[in-house]
């Protein structure tokens, strides 16, 4: 259980919604993206990108779809697609 501190700390990360956004945004328009493309893409750390990743997941946003060798890692990675109609998305609602 996350404490309402926790919580709140978590959603006072500046530009937490607008980074989920960017990931979203890159896998909807680039199906079948691991976490290790998104964040090559997108400049951001694969920490970062992994993180918002299970987000989305968690969020009902996204979906594992598959799996293949990374180009550059060699080492089988997931790879993910937007759910066509996804649920309320949380951050939208705490812009709100």
């Amino acid at each position: 259980m996350t404490s309402r501190k926790s919580a709140e700390a978590y959603y006072s990360i500046p530009d937490l919604h607008e980074r989920q956004r960017r990931v979203y945004a890159c896998i909807a328009s680039n199906p079948r993206m691991s976490s290790n493309d998104v964040a090559r893409a997108t400049g951001m750390s694969a920490e970062n990108v992994r993180n918002r990743i299970t987000e989305l997941l968690n969020d009902g946003q996204i979906r594992i779809c598959g799996k293949k060798r990374d180009r550059i890692t060699g080492r089988t990675v997931r790879q993910y697609e937007k759910i066509e109609d996804p649920p309320t998305v949380r951050w939208t609602e705490v812009e709100a």
